[in-house]
């Protein structure tokens, strides 16, 4: 995934309507920080983990 700055950031993942992170200032502050020692000249770049969960059929036992 990749972000312009903090502010992008910010937009796309922060301030997304559907969660309320609720951050303190101290928080944010801190989020900042480590979000800004990723950036680059290019932005700031990050791989995303794909979950899968596998679901497996319980087999029918003899009656």
């Amino acid at each position: 995934m990749y972000f312009e700055d903090f502010t992008d950031f910010e937009q796309k993942i922060l301030n997304i309507t559907h969660t309320d992170h609720h951050l303190t200032d101290n928080l944010f502050a801190s989020v900042k920080h480590q979000f800004e020692s990723h950036m680059s000249s290019n932005g700031a770049h990050f791989q995303v983990p794909v979950r899968i969960d596998l679901l497996h059929k319980a087999h029918a036992t003899p009656a």
